[in-house]
This record gives structure tokens, sequence and C-alpha cells, in this order.
């Protein structure tokens, strides 16, 4: 009231009580709905809200720009509208950029996916899943930058040539100790 009558939600509890004698469950059905509905958007947002403990911030910005990146136009689909084929149509396009972007982007997208089923069961099987099924993930090394051997020399050079005190120790840090450059950089003076 007043955009409903008196007559009319009377209306509408008859029908819904017809529904519950025919083994029906309305309010069911209405969260399956719902639930069938959520868009990429939401199950990201979902799944960064679901994991925030756990994750960096840093991580949350690189998922956040892959889905941006890779999926713009998927943003406000319906997850139960993601094929199997439009998966495996925009890796083998992304792959063309990126061969580490696109599986990269897909991991988060079956992240998100797999999240999205335990709050929502009634999505399908990850479309992602094509993709380990067809074998079409990159085999894309791990970075293996070192200075060689041979350009020691030159590189402690420039390090000691740097003007900045702090950029020189870093480096000087890192060379002379192995450490994991983030290791080194959350280094304090005491430590």
């Amino acid at each position: 009231w007043p955009d409903r009558t008196v007559a009319d939600a009377r209306d509408a509890a008859r029908k819904m009580l017809g529904q519950v004698v025919d083994g029906k469950n309305p309010a069911a059905e209405k969260r399956a709905e719902r639930q069938l509905s959520l868009t990429l958007r939401q199950a990201l947002e979902a799944y960064l809200q679901g994991r925030r403990h756990r994750l960096r911030e840093s991580t949350v910005e690189d998922y956040q720009q892959d889905v941006r990146l890779t999926f713009p136009d998927w943003l406000d689909r319906r997850l139960v509208d993601l094929t199997p084929d439009m998966v495996a149509a925009r890796h083998k396009r992304r792959l063309k950029d990126s061969p580490a972007g696109a599986d990269r982007a897909m991991r988060v997208l079956r992240a998100v996916w797999n999240h999205a089923r335990e709050i929502a069961p009634g999505l399908p099987e990850n479309p992602v899943r094509r993709l380990t099924a067809t074998r079409a993930w990159s085999r894309v090394g791990r970075r293996t930058r070192v200075v060689p051997r041979q350009r020691l020399g030159d590189f402690l050079q420039a390090v000691l040539e740097e003007e900045s005190d702090t950029m020189r120790d870093y480096f000087l840090t890192l060379l002379l100790t192995g450490l994991r450059r983030n290791e080194a950089a959350r280094l304090t003076w005491q430590e």
C-alpha cells in the first residue's frame, strides 16, 4: 500500500500459496534467480571481499586490473552467459598481446568463478576448465633475470655511481645478500 491494493495483495498471496501447494518454493526460486543473475563485476567484488584478509593490496589491484584489461565488456554480463567457447576465444586473443597476462587473467577468472559457485551453487561448471582440457595454457617460464658474470663489474660500477644513497645501498644489499627485492625493501635500519 499505496502501490498495491489489498485485493492485489490477496491475489498474489493466493498465487504463492498455490505454488507452495504444488510443491514449489517461491522463496528458493527467487533466491536461485538472484544467484544466476550474478555478474562478473559482482562476483569479482564478492571474491575480493571474501579474500580481503588473505590478499595483499597489490594483489587485489592486480586482479582488478587483469579483469578490467581482459574482460572489460564482460563486467556487467551474467556469469551464466559466459561459455567455454567465449573464454577460449578471449584467451586466444589475449595471448597475442601477452601470454603470461592471458594466463594470469584466466586464473583470476577461474578463482572468481569457483568462489561464485560457493555463493551461487546453481552456476554451471567453470568455463575456464576448457583451457586445461584443450591444453591451451601458454608455457611461459619463470623470469630469470640475472646479471651475467662477465657484466658484473659494469653492474657494480653503475650501482656505485648511483646518486641516491638509498638506491645504491638497496642494490648493494641485493647483490651481496641474495635477498629478494621485496624482502630487502622491507628491511629496517635495525635489521
